[in-house]
């Protein structure tokens, strides 16, 4: 454990300790991020940041059940993890009783597995600094201007409770993101993401990012309609998270609103669709643990097309006389629901993307999606939203010129039952709305994506 983990570690046990709350837990998240962003040619933010937060629950008995509150706060020293569990059990002693709360994971609670340690995310802001100047001299020599960011971070999570147990661990994280456009607003996107920093190769990145600007230029108008299409591991991860908020979720298969609601050990998919919460993997994007301490376990949600699972916490567990999976909400999370948060989607045969496009005869090729809404009709997981910085006609089995961007609107199970290949490599991709780090995804091959709307301008930046 390093040094500065171990103090977060120690200041929550002792504010614990010093608060005198016989029933509490605190969850501090710490994040030293290094982090370079950049828009319309220049380097325009350069931040080195360290941020804390603590979330503080207390319990008080009440009859057979228990009131249980949170508090969360930024002052994470011994005195503010103390004033923060005195507040949150006087605000539980005036809460309503939490049904079924099975209370705070005792000590003996099960270690995560031991992950071999990788060498921290941080660049200095000099590595940093040459690595965004070298994609915006690539773009400006292209008559492009580049935009994005490239981060360079480590997260902790530490974990303290009263019934003794203990947990902490550091997770470094490397991105880097960059949008290449022209003056008309045509855009390439390209990314690339590692637990290793020395991994990111950013030539690699801006590379990909020029040539689909390039390619994409004077694009064609499509109609509405039906298209077979390939989609770039970033579209299909920007579908997953998604799915992870509205359908993996204990709560929402329990209260009926998930597409896997009454249709456990049946089909949903198509035979060649995997998909599972890694749990504490080595290729994982956030601690081993969640913030009630419990290891993360690998679930399996859809096997080879079947549902199978869902994921929850202790007290979605206690509900349903099961164990939790690690799964409890993340700091930030939208609620107190338990969400998928290691989302990987197992890949096929296909070498590589153009393997399936040489399958198509005619299609679209996708980078990326935008504008997503996954809240339209959950029980049959339907979203829209827009293609967006790199679309591009397939014509007989090969990459034409590119479209101007086009709204989809299908459900998203119901196009995984007609996916017709996935490349055998995984690319990790950044989530855009939640704690997760990042999810793992094959690009994957759908027949006939239904599109609503064609001819959307190029978005700008």
């Amino acid at each position: 454990m390093d040094e500065r983990t171990r103090s977060l570690l120690d200041d929550a046990r002792e504010g614990l300790r010093r608060s005198r709350v016989a029933e509490a837990e605190v969850f501090v998240s710490a994040s030293d991020r290094g982090f370079a962003r950049f828009s319309r040619g220049e380097l325009d933010q350069h931040v080195e940041l360290e941020e804390r937060k603590a979330i503080v629950r207390a319990a008080e008995p009440a009859g057979e059940g228990w009131r249980v509150a949170s508090v969360t706060t930024t002052d994470t020293s011994v005195d503010g993890i103390a004033r923060a569990a005195e507040r949150a059990l006087a605000i539980a002693k005036v809460t309503p009783v939490t049904e079924g709360w099975p209370g705070f994971a005792d000590g003996d609670e099960p270690a995560p597995p031991a992950r071999s340690a990788i060498e921290p995310a941080m660049r200095s802001a000099e590595e940093r600094s040459r690595a965004v100047g070298a994609m915006l001299s690539r773009c400006r020599a292209r008559s492009m201007h580049g935009a994005g960011a490239f981060e360079s971070s480590e997260y902790s999570a530490t974990l303290v409770n009263t019934r003794g147990l203990e947990r902490a661990e550091r997770t470094p994280f490397a991105s880097c993101k960059l949008f290449a456009l022209d003056a008309d607003g045509i855009s390439g996107y390209a990314q690339m993401t590692s637990r290793n920093a020395a991994e990111i190769d950013v030539d690699a990145v801006a590379s990909r990012a020029i040539e689909k600007c390039a390619a994409g230029r004077d694009p064609v108008l499509l109609g509405a309609g039906e298209y077979d299409v390939v989609l770039e591991p970033a579209a299909v991860v920007e579908l997953l998270e998604w799915l992870a908020f509205t359908t993996f979720g204990a709560r929402e298969v329990h209260d009926g609103t998930s597409a896997l609601a009454g249709r456990i050990g049946e089909r949903v998919t198509g035979a060649g669709v995997t998909l599972v919460e890694a749990g504490a993997s080595r290729d994982t994007f956030v601690a081993g643990f969640d913030r009630e301490g419990t290891a993360r376990q690998r679930v399996v949600l859809i096997d080879q097309g079947v549902a199978r699972g869902s994921v929850t916490d202790r007290l979605h567990a206690a509900k349903s006389g099961e164990r939790s999976t690690g799964n409890a909400a993340p700091p930030s999370g939208w609620d107190d629901a338990p969400v998928a948060q290691t989302l990987e989607l197992a890949g096929g045969e296909a070498e590589s993307i153009e393997a399936l496009v040489a399958r198509v005869d005619r299609g679209l090729w996708i980078s990326r999606l935008h504008y997503v809404n996954g809240l339209i009709e959950p029980r049959r997981t339907v979203m829209t939203g827009l293609t967006r910085d790199g679309t591009f006609v397939i014509e007989r089995g090969e990459r034409g010129r590119g479209v101007r961007n086009m709204r989809f609107t299908d459900s998203v199970f119901e196009a995984l039952a007609r996916c017709d290949g996935m490349t055998r490599a995984l690319e990790a991709v950044p989530t855009w709305w939640s704690d997760s780090g990042a999810f793992r995804a094959p690009a994957v091959l759908v027949r006939g994506l239904r599109f609503t709307g064609g001819g959307v301008l190029p978005p700008t930046l």
